[in-house]
């Protein structure tokens, strides 16, 4: 008879803090760490759009800091632990996803909303945003593939800022794939043209850039083994992907249509199913003060 060892029981519930974790590149932490924390910041083309990301697994925000950092040579990774409490995370309005299967039709239609240029979350009640949403990891969304264990939980709006501003922060200095090959050869070169299309490199260069990303992708990966997350870094939008090689952000909305245009250009070069962007012209804009961007 074979023997079932039972894991260890887990501590007693007490209602206790949600400790979460940032990755980042060593260039933001004294920021973050002073409180300096603005969902304002961050960039549109993201799962539940523009504001502060974080996930309840170092490892992931470990190599989100990895790749954050390989994007801007000369930094190191890092990762900024928050200490919330579940209290205050419960005053928020806040928004759940459960699921990450594609027929999870809820959460694949927000991340459809929030990656095509949705400048809010479409709320009825005469609010923008959420304060917070939690949900899976969007691996692939025009495909509908989650990470398999990733979460995250993002923060939208001042009464969001405000709970991550209060707790306990400290940061942390970081010394089974999915994905065709035809969908990551269709990725690279999408970043490549984005690069000459839209940031004005020569070809030379552009290809230069995506190359040596490539490589540090590469060797960080062989570095971590098997802790590595595969494919995560396509989780990143190329449109953004882009920016950081290019050292500039660009104002998405303005830009959507010719991004749209590379993005479907390279769908049928690299033999993809052609996603049905809609016109540009029917996304709204973003609110004046959501304008500026960072790095996620």
């Amino acid at each position: 008879m074979t023997l079932i060892s039972l894991p260890d029981p887990p501590a007693p519930w007490s209602n206790q803090d949600l400790v979460v974790y940032h990755g980042t590149a060593d260039i933001h932490t004294a920021e973050l760490i002073g409180g300096r924390i603005s969902v304002r910041a961050g960039r549109p083309d993201t799962d539940f759009g523009r504001g502060f990301y974080t996930t309840t697994r170092f490892k992931q925000a470990e190599n989100w800091g990895k790749s954050t950092s390989l994007r801007k040579p000369g930094t190191n990774p890092a990762v900024i632990e928050f200490t919330l409490s579940r209290l205050a995370l419960g005053h928020l309005e806040s928004l759940a996803f459960v699921r990450g299967h594609p027929s999870a039709d809820d959460l694949w239609s927000m991340i459809h909303h929030c990656r095509l240029g949705g400048s809010s979350h479409g709320r009825r009640d005469g609010t923008s945003f959420y304060d917070v949403v939690y949900g899976p990891i969007a691996m692939n969304w025009k495909l509908k593939i989650a990470a398999g264990d990733g979460d995250q939980i993002s923060f939208h709006t001042a009464a969001a800022e405000a709970v991550l501003r209060s707790p306990t922060r400290k940061a942390h200095h970081i010394a089974m794939s999915q994905l065709s090959d035809q969908y990551k050869s269709y990725y690279w070169q999408t970043i490549e043209d984005c690069l000459v299309e839209l940031h004005g490199l020569s070809r030379t260069d552009a290809i230069a850039a995506v190359s040596g990303y490539r490589s540090r992708l590469a060797a960080a990966a062989e570095e971590s083994g098997p802790d590595w997350i595969e494919d995560l870094e396509f989780h990143q939008e190329p449109f953004s992907a882009a920016c950081d090689l290019a050292s500039h952000d660009l104002n998405y909305p303005e830009y959507l249509e010719h991004y749209f245009n590379i993005m479907r250009r390279n769908e049928q070069l690299a033999g993809l199913p052609i996603y049905p962007y809609p016109a540009a012209t029917n996304i709204a804009e973003p609110q004046p003060e959501l304008q500026q961007s960072t790095p996620r």
